[in-house]
């Protein structure tokens, strides 16, 4: 059993009925749309964003049959984005496997995007809150302004910290929030414990973002799912790379501008070696820690119970990953 679904064997019973219910709701009259969005569905992933939802909801002590469709909403959403990503990128591998679009085309892709994104909204509908709803509907209103900004800042040698904080803060951390902020909604709490479970959420979906980053440039292929530097391959600067710019000696830095802004002659081990000359990694770690730390403080506010410990450990699984 990996580190994770330990974490989440507390949840593991509302994590097979979302399973359940997905079969369910992904069905369509149209057959093979319905195989698309199966074939979507299918490449599984870590499901962190449900999982903190019922674990959120188990800490709140909320445990009604909505809640299972709620978070199968959040995850057809994540779903629908990373079709959409796919898309967007050209990307033809998905977890180390080939992506919808490269099996079924862009066209298709975007189309069963869509298809999921209303599917989930009407799961929003069946569940009766308004406010949860209009929450959801910013969120992903949100993430959408995060995809056209990231791809505003494509192939840009000065995007700073403050920029990608602002990408990241749209396009990933809405979905971790809503996963922590919705079933706070669900118990009608305070907006003072709402904006409590939002730091909580905050700090996992930005520090699990920032991890990724991270191992895009030192993490194992096998582990990633997708090759060494892939986010520069698809001309996008994260944090590695602008923190070794802000640290690079004039060599280095203009190597590393050029690289960045035409996508040519990367070489990937000397892009690396800069990484690591500059510090870059060890930096980026030290910002992951400080975003696990402000989730610490928001868990804080609530007594202790098995839940509380989950995500007290999946936050320190986050780190984790780095070492």
């Amino acid at each position: 059993m990996s580190q994770l679904n330990k974490i989440f064997a507390i949840v593991d019973q509302e994590l097979g009925a979302m399973q359940n219910l997905l079969s369910t709701e992904l069905n369509s009259k149209i057959p093979f749309l319905y195989e698309i969005v199966q074939f979507a569905a299918s490449k599984g992933g870590k499901k962190l964003r449900p999982a903190l939802f019922f674990l959120m909801a188990g800490m709140l002590g909320y445990q009604e049959k909505e809640n299972i469709s709620m978070a199968l909403s959040i995850e057809l959403i994540h779903t629908a984005t990373l079709m959409h990503d796919d898309v967007v990128d050209n990307a033809s591998l998905r977890r180390g496997a080939p992506s919808t679009n490269q099996v079924y085309g862009n066209a298709f892709s975007v189309l069963s995007g869509d298809f999921l994104y209303s599917r989930a909204f009407q799961l929003m509908v069946a569940c009766n809150h308004m406010a949860a709803m209009r929450y959801m509907a910013d969120t992903t209103n949100a993430m959408a302004e995060g995809e056209v900004l990231q791809l505003m800042m494509s192939h840009n040698p000065d995007i700073d910290t403050e920029a990608y904080w602002q990408i990241i803060g749209l396009k990933t951390a809405p979905l971790f929030q809503a996963g922590a902020v919705v079933p706070a909604m669900m118990v009608e709490a305070s907006q003072e414990l709402l904006e409590v479970c939002k730091t909580i959420g905050t700090a996992v979906g930005m520090a699990f973002q920032m991890t990724d980053d991270i191992l895009d440039y030192c993490g194992n292929s096998q582990d990633t799912g997708k090759v060494v530097g892939h986010d520069l391959y698809e001309g996008r600067t994260t944090l590695p790379i602008i923190l070794a710019l802000r640290s690079a000696n004039q060599e280095q830095r203009a190597y590393l501008r050029r690289v960045i802004t035409d996508g040519k002659d990367i070489d990937m081990q000397k892009i690396q070696d800069i990484i690591e000359e500059t510090g870059a990694i060890n930096s980026a770690k030290n910002m992951v820690l400080r975003e696990i730390d402000r989730g610490f403080k928001g868990l804080e506010h609530f007594s202790d119970n098995p839940y509380k410990v989950a995500i007290k450990d999946l936050l320190e699984f986050i780190p984790d990953r780095l070492a």
